[in-house]
């Protein structure tokens, strides 16, 4: 669908400059999302990978249905990636999503999620309205002015994640998120034989208790990133940027036997 002139216009919060287009009907319902032996585009195949049960530990749908996430990065480059995109490569993923429109959050509980318009869950028929933008359409947006999707979808709500369990789950976020505000942080966190498959890509023995209760303090420790020496940009971003990934961090190193700088165990 080609812009208009006040699609740009600045609205109210919790909207700004976001429109809700879970409202639109299917203009053409014998008009298929990808039509028969055509290949199905970028949004089509992300519709079918956030519906496949079997890739909802690595990638999903917000509780709010307006914005999805990578959960493990290493598994999506491992799992999903080349047999949707006959590829490995996270960033060219990311410059695809983008291409497409999609935009990221940088803050709040669904930071680095990525978002929309016409990519709401349970609602594929909106992707038939998207195209690519170009050069010249593509509008920055300060944090500030980013759409508040939980206040919205309490107004406008879009159809129930179908995944088993998830309504539920889903609710239960819904109502802690608007309780606590957007910035609450997330209800999962990476255990540290997660962090340690990311990290070096094998399989480490399950946490002991100690370590577990560890993880779920509700306020872990801050962490000297530059203290764990040579770490990629991203791995060091996350524990830089998330203290409950830090926490889990420290916690699978300890319980490898990495210890610390200081050799205490602790940061």
């Amino acid at each position: 669908e080609k812009p208009h002139s006040n699609d740009w216009a600045l609205k109210p919060a919790p909207f700004f400059f976001y429109r809700d287009r879970s409202q639109e009907p299917d203009e053409d319902p014998t008009v298929p999302v990808t039509a028969p032996g055509r290949v199905a585009n970028f949004p089509a195949k992300m519709h079918e990978i956030l519906n496949n049960p079997d890739l909802a530990n690595i990638v999903t749908w917000c509780p709010h249905g307006r914005a999805w996430r990578i959960l493990k990065p290493r598994q999506f480059e491992i799992h999903v990636l080349p047999h949707y995109f006959q590829h490995q490569k996270l960033s060219s993923f990311v410059r695809q999503a983008n291409g497409w429109g999609f935009r990221r959050l940088s803050q709040g509980h669904d930071r680095n999620s990525y978002y929309h318009e016409y990519f709401l869950r349970g609602l594929p028929h909106l992707v038939k309205k998207m195209r690519r933008p170009k050069v010249a359409e593509k509008k920055a947006i300060d944090p500030e002015h980013e759409p508040d999707f939980y206040s919205i979808s309490r107004k406008y709500p879009v159809p129930y994640n179908c995944l088993p369990g998830r309504r539920e789950q889903d609710e239960k976020d819904m109502n802690r998120i608007m309780t606590l505000g957007n910035d609450a942080p997330p209800q999962e966190t990476p255990s540290p034989v997660e962090v340690v498959k990311v990290v070096n890509n094998q399989i480490a023995a399950p946490v002991s208790p100690m370590n577990a209760a560890f993880l779920k303090m509700n306020h872990p420790p801050a962490v000297n990133v530059e203290a764990f020496g040579n770490l990629p940009p991203g791995l060091m971003e996350m524990i830089r940027t998330n203290p409950h990934f830090a926490a889990g961090f420290v916690a699978a190193s300890t319980f490898l036997g990495h210890k610390s700088p200081n050799g205490n165990g602790r940061l």
